[in-house]
């Protein structure tokens, strides 16, 4: 098979696969035979002095018309490699879907919570450095918390609000055992004024990527 229907058929396939991945289209049989015709036989059939079948605007009639136009070897090698690379996409697309299944099933079981956090003033600053480090430390060393975000409110900075993303409830409890937590914890008991700690139910939680 020479290099041009080789590359056709890599190209075919990355397209389908981007096209599945951002969960933007969906895949028909017409489509796959426009797709098809299209990249691998890029010319038109004539099937009789006064018609012509072009691949674009009749695809089907197109394809059920081209054994009878090219040669039984070349038919062959076209069939086989894109049998070949349908079940290779069949594969590869199996395997995005279970993970993407895996996926939406962790996002089902992680923990999600808000923490609000009254701060005594005279030692604010020292308490949102040990706050930060603490966060830093856990995630980046522990798989289990996923996101850590503090914020203070603008008119009241002595109000912190931390949200809170862990993997799931077992994350949290070794999250709480950690050397690095049980330091946050020793040395801000005399700063934190009042804390409140608010259970969630995830509704939507979306972010762009880095």
């Amino acid at each position: 098979m020479d290099r041009a229907l080789t590359g056709s058929l890599d190209l075919l396939g990355e397209v389908l696969i981007i096209a599945i991945v951002k969960l933007r289209c969906v895949l028909c049989v017409h489509s796959v035979v426009f797709f098809v015709t299209l990249h691998f036989c890029p010319i038109n059939i004539q099937v009789t002095q006064a018609t012509t079948i072009s691949p674009i605007y009749r695809p089907t009639e197109y394809l059920l018309a081209l054994p009878s136009q090219l040669p039984s070897s070349q038919l062959f090698n076209i069939m086989n490699a894109i049998l070949s690379r349908l079940v290779l996409m069949g594969i590869t697309c199996w395997l995005m879907l279970f993970s993407f299944e895996s996926a939406s099933a962790q996002g089902k079981s992680q923990m999600v919570r808000l923490a609000k956090l009254q701060i005594d003033v005279a030692q604010l600053e020292s308490y949102k450095a040990a706050l930060k480090d603490e966060i830093e430390t856990s995630v980046r060393v522990e798989p289990g918390v996923l996101t850590l975000y503090a914020v203070s409110e603008k008119d009241n900075p002595t109000h912190i609000m931390v949200f809170e993303i862990y993997a799931n409830t077992d994350a949290y409890k070794a999250h709480v055992e950690t050397p690095h937590f049980k330091k946050y914890k020793n040395i801000t008991k005399e700063m934190v004024k009042s804390l409140e700690l608010i259970e969630t139910v995830s509704i939507a939680l979306v972010s762009k990527a880095k």
